[in-house]
């Protein structure tokens, strides 16, 4: 676990924790207890080695995990800022989580989810 690396230029206010998952990255708020981060990491990586051309179109597309704090808001994570204007007429904080679209590579969830 460490702090995410610059190369992701993701925003340091919001993500504090890092690991990475066969060149997936698991990002978390600071918050987030590393047992949860460590966790989907696992998920991740058993989910995706039988399924290797998923995998890779997912890297090539940005593709990342998001983890937010059972506190936070959806929209909190600084990649779904925008949700309410891309896609009005939802209430998207009512949502724990979502999957990722072209649009927003962005798969999230909370770490109540986790570590229920």
């Amino acid at each position: 676990m460490t702090n995410p690396p610059e190369e992701l230029t993701v925003d340091p206010a919001f993500y504090g924790k890092y690991c990475d998952a066969h060149d997936h990255p698991v990002l978390a708020a600071h918050g987030v207890p590393d047992l949860a981060v460590h966790w989907i990491r696992y998920q991740a990586l058993e989910m995706l080695k039988r399924l290797p051309e998923t995998a890779q179109a997912m890297i090539l597309n940005g593709g990342r995990i998001a983890i937010k704090e059972k506190t936070q808001l959806l929209t909190e994570i600084p990649e779904y800022n925008e949700l309410y204007a891309l896609y009005p007429g939802y209430d998207w904080d009512t949502l724990p989580g979502i999957g990722a679209v072209m649009e927003l590579p962005v798969t999230s969830t909370t770490e109540e989810n986790v570590l229920c």
